[in-house]
């Protein structure tokens, strides 16, 4: 409410429940808070009377702002509800995506932060830490996915105020041309060898899934969660459920000698389980094993390790390997399962020894 002073002091400024005058040399601010008269001073200048009036809205603006619901939601509980709502909608291979995402974000800014209290500069903030640890289009998934959150809880009244909407997402030429290799066969099979060939390795299980990755161009999330019921062993495919796959549709592929080898190594060493790679409790085998093993036959090969490359690394090479021995990008894209022509682009890469064979054709050497 706006307070009339009927005093001879000299009134500079009325605003809402704060008052702000002269008196002698003295600019004063009251205003009562809790109950209490609450006063604060500074000398008579120029400068000190538009702090004062500074001070004053800045007091009557928090005054008047509507008080914080009890139940306002932290970052933890807001994705939680979106989950809630939309799991319905989702793929499951987008939900890991999502929780992987959020949580990232969830460990920068805190779990129990109020979401609505998150700055416009705290997601930018975000953006510059977590490109310290992930490929830029990575980060980009991860802000796409905080701002999605946000707006949905923005529409469903769960949030005073979305300054996380504010932020916009741009990345530098350099990180534009920033693109992951792919890894070449003879790298492929000398970390084969490094995890020991097959069914006499305690690494069988991290060996089948780099052979199956290598041979068919699968997403490794895909293979991991490859049951025998997807198999057609006599008709010589495979059957991705659309449920593992990332465009959420079904495709059948066929089955290749390389995968074939992994497959009897697989039903030698775990007959009874349902998965084709089954982790030691019989669950799925884990991302997080396969990476460690990756890792440890990259270092007793001398394999380079290049970041990003990782998983996708053998999806890249299948498809160029396609594309090599058939004359046809499109058809090296096709058999990892995409159905867009641009993407030939990210998975096709130059190969050197592809422009050695350029250099002798130019020249006209055979």
């Amino acid at each position: 409410m706006t307070r009339f002073d009927l005093t001879p002091k000299p009134l500079l400024k009325r605003i809402p429940v704060v008052r702000v005058y002269t008196e002698g040399e003295r600019v004063l601010v009251k205003w009562t808070q809790h109950g209490r008269r609450q006063y604060r001073t500074w000398a008579d200048t120029t400068a000190n009377r538009a702090e004062a009036l500074a001070f004053a809205r800045g007091l009557s603006d928090a005054q008047q702002a509507p008080a914080r619901p009890t139940d306002a939601l932290t970052v933890q509980q807001l994705f939680r509800r979106y989950l809630e709502a939309e799991a319905a909608t989702l793929r499951p291979n987008t939900i890991r995506l999502y929780k992987d995402r959020w949580r990232r974000w969830e460990l920068f800014v805190g779990a129990d932060t109020i979401a609505e209290d998150v700055a416009t500069e705290t997601v930018a903030r975000f953006r510059v830490e977590d490109a310290k640890h992930h490929a830029i289009n990575q980060v980009r998934a991860a802000v796409r996915v905080v701002k999605l959150v946000y707006h949905w809880g923005d529409r469903m009244e769960l949030l005073q105020r979305n300054r996380v909407a504010r932020y916009t997402f741009k990345a530098g030429k350099d990180e534009r041309t920033h693109a992951p290799t792919e890894y070449r066969r003879d790298e492929w099979e000398r970390l084969l060898m490094a995890l020991g060939g097959g069914q006499q390795s305690r690494k069988w299980r991290a060996w089948a899934v780099m052979m199956l990755a290598g041979a068919q161009g699968e997403r490794v999330q895909a293979i991991l969660q490859l049951r025998w019921a997807d198999l057609d062993l006599e008709a010589g495919v495979i059957r991705w459920p659309k449920e593992t796959n990332k465009q959420g549709r079904a495709r059948t592929q066929p089955l290749t000698w390389d995968a074939y080898s992994a497959l009897l190594t697989s039903r030698a060493k775990a007959p009874d389980s349902p998965y084709v790679v089954p982790g030691p409790d019989g669950e799925p085998y884990t991302y997080q094993a396969f990476w460690y093993h990756l890792r440890a036959a990259e270092r007793a090969t001398g394999v380079t390790h290049q970041p990003y490359r990782a998983a996708h690394g053998f999806r890249r090479m299948a498809a160029g390997n396609v594309a090599e021995g058939t004359g046809d990008p499109w058809l090296g894209v096709q058999w990892i399962g995409d159905t867009d022509p641009r993407r030939a682009k990210e998975y096709l890469k130059e190969r050197a020894d592809r422009m050695l064979q350029a250099a002798d054709a130019a020249s006209g050497e055979r």
